[in-house]
């Protein structure tokens, strides 16, 4: 079966609430990394995220625009973290 879409669809864009993505448990390990960053850091970079592993919720800093991630990571931006 063959699915035909018009160009109305393709430039459509849907303005999504990025919260509804991500286990909220996710996010709260986020912040307790951060939290533990901002605490114990000496430095005053602000880093642009925190990547999450969603299996055993170890996260990592991260300061690249655009971090790698392994399948079961999720990168929580600091817009969420911060909220």
């Amino acid at each position: 079966m063959t699915y035909a879409t018009t160009n109305r669809d393709r430039s459509a864009k849907v303005k999504v609430d990025s919260t509804m993505f991500f286990d909220p448990t996710l996010i709260k390990a986020a912040r307790k990394v951060y939290q533990s960053y901002c605490t114990f850091s000496q430095l005053n970079k602000k880093p642009l995220g925190v990547v999450i592993d969603c299996k055993t919720y170890k996260g990592q800093l991260t300061f690249r625009e655009k971090p790698i991630l392994l399948p079961r990571e999720r990168f929580i931006g600091m817009d969420l973290i911060e909220t």
